[in-house]
């Protein structure tokens, strides 16, 4: 995955910071899936409960777009 192309996706300018998390689903002890999350890095300094909140509020919707909709609350 390009830098660009995580950017662009999160609706962010060329060269915006991003942070990444990444996960691995394990049963039994196997790996069974991995996933990468991409968050507009203005989330680092967003309160932990407000995002929490937002995103029960919000269950089912693209949680891209809400991520994406509290950074640009947080600019």
């Amino acid at each position: 995955v390009t830098a660009g192309l995580v950017t662009r996706r999160l609706n962010l300018p060329e060269g915006a910071q991003v942070i990444s998390r990444y996960q691995q689903r394990r049963i039994d002890g196997t790996a069974w899936s991995t996933q990468t999350t991409f968050y507009p890095a203005e989330l680092d300094n967003y309160p932990a409960q407000a995002l929490f909140e937002r995103a029960i509020e919000q269950a089912g919707e693209d949680y891209t777009r809400l991520f994406v909709e509290i950074a640009e609350e947080a600019r």
